[in-house]
This record gives structure tokens, sequence and C-alpha cells, in this order.
């Protein structure tokens, strides 16, 4: 994990809620009620987690998915060309 940054499990949560409004203003075929329940119900299936290395690994996995979205959008958005 990036020593850099390091996001308490409740900021992914809120983040990927906010990511989730900014999906649907973007799309408007994003269900927002069924991704939000999608959304809550993974957080909630991994609340009991304690082992810190699979919550490290579940952290990655949440800010890999919050950082593969905005990269598409920068992307189709003209804003990031990869070469």
């Amino acid at each position: 994990m990036n020593q850099g940054f390091n996001p308490s499990v409740r900021q992914l949560y809120k983040d990927c809620l906010r990511l989730l409004f900014h999906v649907a203003s973007e799309h408007k075929s994003v269900n927002v009620p069924e991704v939000r329940k999608l959304v809550k119900q993974q957080f909630k299936a991994n609340a009991n987690v304690t082992d810190p290395e699979k919550l490290a690994n579940l952290k990655n996995q949440a800010l890999g998915a919050l950082t593969n979205y905005v990269m598409y959008i920068s992307q189709s958005k003209g804003g990031f060309k990869s070469s």
C-alpha cells in the first residue's frame, strides 16, 4: 500500500458513495439506489475483518477501483492520454 496515502475505511466508504453520485451525473443509466446498496453490502460484508493484512488488501482493492475510475474519466474527457 502507498505509505503516503492511507485513508480510513470510513473515508473509503464515503469516497465510494461520492464517486457513485459523480458517475450517476455523468451516466444517467446508472441505477444509484442499486449501486449504493451494492457498495453498502460490500463494506458490511467485510465489517468484521480484523486481520491487518486482509484489511490492507481490501483497502487496496477499494482504492484501486476508485483510481481506475478516475483514470477512466480523465481519459474519456481527453485529460490524459496514455501512449
